[in-house]
């Protein structure tokens, strides 16, 4: 018995003294390798080998490798290699290879690969390669290659290739190829080849090819080939060839040829030839 108790003490001093020269005691598990920094690693799972780090790194999860840095990097899921970044890079799905960047960037959908950029790039949908720009250029639609330009260039629609101006050029159609001018050139329609000046040339219709002139010119038709004058010459017919004076020629009905003088010839009527004086001569009726 005094043996015993003899033994009791003398393990009791044992522990005293190691724990004294800074030893660890293991409390309730074991590890293999033991853990040997100042905080417990694993919290709730294993990892071989252990995490040497001052904080819990992995929770929740298993990391094969562990995790080295200071803050848990790890949150919901596993990435291989993990993500060796302060800040937890991925939230709520697997990139692989993981993100390395400071903020997440993927928020909802997989790419691969990731996204590197400061601000979270795509948005709904997935890009493949993605959008590396600081602003998010694609809404709401996939294109192929993605967008690379500071504002969403597309709105609505597919463009293949895609707009890489600075302004939304397209809305609400496809144009192929895609329209590259500062404006929005073709409103309601499609040109084929678009439109590439500064203001909207056509409204309403199409042109084939289309109008190149700083002011729309076709109003309500199609003219073969279109008007190039500075103001709309043709107003709700059509003429074979168009009209090329600077006023407004025929008035509601068709001429063949066209009136190439100043003022409006033919009112109400067709004629044929048309009158070239500069007033109207026949009211109501045809001469010929």
């Amino acid at each position: 018995m005094a043996l015993n108790k003899m033994l009791v003490v003398a393990c009791f001093l044992g522990c005293l003294i190691d724990v004294s020269r800074g030893g660890v005691v293991k409390i309730g598990k074991y590890t293999n390798p033991p853990v040997y920094n100042g905080t417990s690693s694993p919290i709730g799972n294993n990892t071989n080998p252990p995490v040497y780090n001052g904080t819990a790194s992995p929770i929740g999860n298993n990391t094969n490798s562990p995790a080295y840095n200071g803050t848990a990097s790890l949150i919901g899921s596993n990435t291989n290699p993990p993500v060796n970044n302060g800040t937890a890079s991925l939230i709520g799905s697997n990139t692989n290879p993981p993100a390395y960047n400071g903020t997440a960037s993927p928020i909802g959908n997989n790419t691969n690969p990731p996204v590197n950029n400061g601000t979270a790039s795509p948005i709904g949908n997935n890009t493949n390669p993605p959008v590396y720009n600081g602003t998010a250029s694609l809404i709401g639609n996939n294109t192929n290659p993605p967008v690379n330009n500071g504002t969403a260039s597309l709105i609505g629609n597919n463009t293949n290739p895609p707009v890489n101006n600075g302004t939304a050029s397209l809305i609400g159609n496809n144009t192929n190829p895609p329209v590259y001018n500062g404006t929005a050139s073709p409103i309601g329609n499609n040109t084929n080849p678009p439109v590439n000046n500064g203001t909207a040339s056509p409204i309403g219709n199409n042109t084939n090819p289309p109008v190149y002139n700083g002011t729309a010119s076709p109003i309500g038709n199609n003219t073969s080939p279109p008007v190039n004058n500075g103001t709309a010459s043709l107003i709700g017919n059509n003429t074979n060839p168009p009209v090329y004076n600077g006023t407004a020629s025929p008035i509601g009905n068709n001429t063949s040829p066209p009136v190439n003088n100043g003022t409006a010839s033919l009112i109400g009527n067709n004629t044929n030839p048309p009158v070239y004086n500069g007033t109207a001569s026949p009211i109501g009726n045809n001469t010929s």
